[in-house]
């Protein structure tokens, strides 16, 4: 029996040197007071919603969600580096 293909999904962003984010043709710009990781705590939720909301409908299941995300960022013991931990 032939081994199932995963789809693969591709996708490209870039920041400028003025800190717009432009991704699809569009250009967003955050707060000057967002760091990088407000946009990775951003991200989790919304592909985090956005799973919920495609199980949901595979269920047949209408759902309407929201979420929000914290995090804490320090050196980790083991080798120094900083990380989300």
């Amino acid at each position: 029996m032939p081994e199932p293909r995963a789809k693969t999904l591709e996708f490209a962003a870039s920041v400028g040197r003025d800190g717009h984010i432009e991704a699809l043709g569009e250009s967003i710009r955050p707060p000057e007071s967002w760091e990088a990781e407000h946009l990775v705590l951003a991200g989790l939720v919304r592909c985090s919603l956005e799973s919920l909301r495609y199980h949901a409908r595979r269920a047949g299941i209408e759902v309407s969600a929201s979420g929000e995300a914290s995090g804490r960022v320090t050196k980790r013991g083991e080798d120094g580096r900083s990380a989300f931990v």
